[in-house]
Parts: C-alpha cells; sequence; structure tokens
C-alpha cells in the first residue's frame, strides 16, 4: 500500500478521551443537597394579628349579651335601606372567560343578593343570603370579589379596589 497507512496503525488504538471513573474528592468539602422546592402554603392576604383581634372583639359582643334579652336575628329596616344602596353597585360578572356587564342589587325582602344585566327586568341570577358561606378577596386581583355558596364560587369584578372593599365589608356584615 505505499506511503497509505491507516489511522490505526499510525495512532494506535486509543481508549476514550475522558474517563467517567467516579473518585472522592480531596479538596475535603461535601456537597449538601438542598431541597429548592417553593412552599406550597400561600402568605394570607391579611394581617392574622387583626384577624385575632376581630374574633376577640366578635366573641365580646357576643358575651356582653344580657340574660334577659335574647339576640335578634331580624335585621332592622335602617341597616336595610343603607346596605340595599351601599350593594347597589355597577359590577362584572365573570363566567369562565367571558365578562358581563351586571348591577348587584338586594331583594325587597333582603334575602337574596341578586344580579341584573345592563336593560333586565328579571334578574340574571340570585344567591340566597343564608346560603353563602364564605366572602373574599379574589387570589388572582384586587378588584374581584369571590362569594362562595358550598362548592360554587361566584366571582363579581369591580371598577376599583375600593368599590370592591365597600361591597365586601356590606355583605360581610350584613351576612353576619
Amino acid at each position: 500500500m505505499g506511503a497509505l497507512i491507516s489511522c490505526m496503525e499510525r495512532i494506535g488504538k486509543r481508549g476514550p478521551l475522558v474517563e467517567d471513573v467516579e473518585s472522592p474528592r480531596n479538596d475535603g468539602l461535601e456537597e449538601e443537597v438542598v431541597p429548592r422546592n417553593r412552599p406550597a402554603v400561600r402568605r394570607p392576604t391579611f394581617a392574622p394579628a387583626l384577624e385575632t383581634k376581630r374574633l376577640q372583639e366578635k366573641s365580646q359582643s357576643f358575651s356582653q349579651v344580657d340574660g334577659n334579652e335574647e339576640p335578634t336575628t331580624e335585621r332592622p329596616a335602617d341597616l336595610l335601606e343603607k346596605l340595599r344602596d351601599v350593594l347597589n353597585a355597577p359590577a362584572i360578572q365573570k363566567q369562565g372567560i367571558f365578562e358581563k356587564k351586571i348591577t348587584l342589587k338586594l331583594d325587597s325582602s333582603g334575602s337574596k343578593l341578586e344580579w341584573y344585566g345592563s336593560n333586565a327586568r328579571t334578574p340574571l341570577g340570585s344567591v340566597p343570603i343564608s346560603s353563602i358561606s364564605e366572602i373574599r378577596q379574589s387570589k388572582t386581583s384586587s378588584d374581584y370579589v369571590e362569594i362562595q355558596k358550598g362548592s360554587e364560587v361566584i366571582t363579581f369584578g369591580f371598577l376599583d379596589p375600593a368599590d370592591r372593599e365597600i361591597f365586601q365589608r356590606a355583605l360581610e356584615q350584613y351576612t353576619q
């Protein structure tokens, strides 16, 4: 073959360039595995100290009731009128990816929260006040309030967080 020599003959068979042999470290440092999991529990949207204070005040108000007087479950008419004015708020109802402009109102007896469309005379939907289990601010936006009725959650949006807060406080006061 003359001057042509194969590569294997000239260099010879070689092994891998980098060996994957596991060797102990000499520097005295040991690697520590640190879990980098983000905590699953979110930070609460309320101050826990304020919440406990509010619960204490509520329990004190119940304990201050005289033994002769029974706490009434009926709401005064002036409170009902005041709440009707506050709860008569423009809002947006969120239904999946669709949003609908609505007006939230209390019915004439004060036992249901109803919402009406822009020109609707009959309510588009209603929730009995007695069946509302929780009223909370949405986790995604401060403009939305979520009303939980059993396992169903109804979301209403407001123009700004101040309107949402006024509505939420009035509704919480009314449902208690």
